[in-house]
């Protein structure tokens, strides 16, 4: 039962609806399937589970449930699929069979929110019940029963409350940051997947590895190609060759975005050796893991050739190809940004991350917190 309706003439928007009358943007009852919400449910309940119903006889709602006696927990867990933040306001909640103790978490970034988690318990037969929440910008939600109830339960949703629903995006998607070895001195190339108020970028520079300091050696103020598109979901690729730099040294590259309002932001950093490349092809563990909304996957190939990197669930279906095509030996970062070949944010869970060189394959594991 999660719909969310988008309007601009509504501060609170309802999730669920025998709520909304003939004279609202929606007849009721009414008649969707659950492919058409903007939000995604994910049931991690085991041998249990929920139904969506869009019936004349069940308008809009969800049950989740467990007649069988089972003792199987139901957790579901609720994501706005293009994962974005919202408030929680309230739910209203009927039980049909026993009672349960139920609890609503909120979390955002894997954490949970002030006001997080709400205990309650219904009575078999109730009407419908709202429970207050109060969740600020969250990122998901969750709604288990605690502890198991062995003897058999359903319970029904009949409407979310959420307002202030926002883009949660970062202002400049950076999806590969690289630097190698070329015959007039260290390319760095960086691509983009979406740019938000981007005036350009700023790339600094360090010698060695430790006590770093930094010194800009170019910017999108004194070099045209580092200027941003502003506003863009195109992805767009970047390069700068740096000429000044000398045969055996170690170099750090920084790079950062800048907004309209001069503000800042640093995005990666990677290091090259000239004259010292990779022994070994390598996949290091991505970071942060667990991560929302993106996690920076390191690399390192001892020569050149075509590189493939790939995202698999566990039952070994490709969700995301990263990277398809030529490279050199060097050292590379590519990013994941939690979503899909098809654009969708993935669900919660584990993934695997999977290089393939020539004949050398590495695989990390790593945990999308929605």
């Amino acid at each position: 039962m999660v719909f969310l309706i988008l309007l601009p003439l509504y501060s609170q928007t309802t999730i669920g609806f025998d709520a909304f009358t003939s004279d609202s943007y929606y007849a009721s009852p009414l008649q969707f399937t659950e492919d058409d919400l903007p939000f995604v449910l994910t049931d991690t309940g085991g041998e249990a589970g929920y139904e969506f119903h869009s019936m004349a006889s069940y308008p809009g709602e969800l049950e989740m449930g467990d007649t069988g006696g089972s003792g199987a927990s139901i957790k579901t867990t609720i994501t706005h699929s293009n994962g974005w933040l919202f408030d929680l306001n309230s739910i209203d909640l009927m039980v049909l069979i026993s009672a349960p103790t139920w609890i609503i978490k909120g979390y955002k970034s894997g954490v949970q929110v002030s006001g997080s988690p709400v205990t309650f318990s219904l009575v078999n037969g109730d009407a419908y019940k709202t429970i207050n929440t109060n969740f600020q910008q969250v990122d998901m939600v969750t709604l288990e029963e605690n502890p198991v109830y062995a003897g058999g339960y359903k319970i029904w949703c009949d409407q979310f409350v959420v307002d202030n629903v926002t883009d949660a995006s970062l202002p400049v998607e950076l999806s590969s940051f690289s630097a190698e070895p070329v015959a007039d001195g260290v390319q760095i190339k960086w691509t983009t997947e979406s740019e938000v108020n981007n005036l350009g970028f700023v790339l600094e520079r360090a010698n060695g590895h430790s006590s770093l300091q930094w010194d800009e050696i170019a910017s999108y103020q004194t070099h045209p190609d580092l200027q941003g598109q502003g506003n863009t979901s195109s992805k767009t690729e970047y390069q700068f060759t740096d000429e000044t730099v000398q045969p055996g040294e170690t170099y750090s590259y920084r790079l950062s975005d800048v907004n309209i309002k001069g503000d800042m932001n640093i995005l990666d950093v990677i290091s090259i050796t000239l004259d010292d490349l990779p022994e070994e092809t390598a996949l290091e563990p991505p970071f942060p893991n667990p991560f929302n909304p993106q996690t920076k996957i390191s690399y390192q190939l001892s020569g050149s050739g075509r590189v493939q990197i790939a995202v698999y669930d566990l039952l070994g279906r490709k969700v995301s190809t990263l990277l398809n095509g030529e490279q050199s030996a060097g050292s590379y970062n590519i990013y994941w940004h939690g979503k899909d070949d098809t654009g969708r944010q993935a669900s919660t869970g584990t993934y695997i991350l999977r290089l393939i060189a020539g004949d050398v394959v590495k695989s990390q594991k790593v945990l999308l917190m929605r």
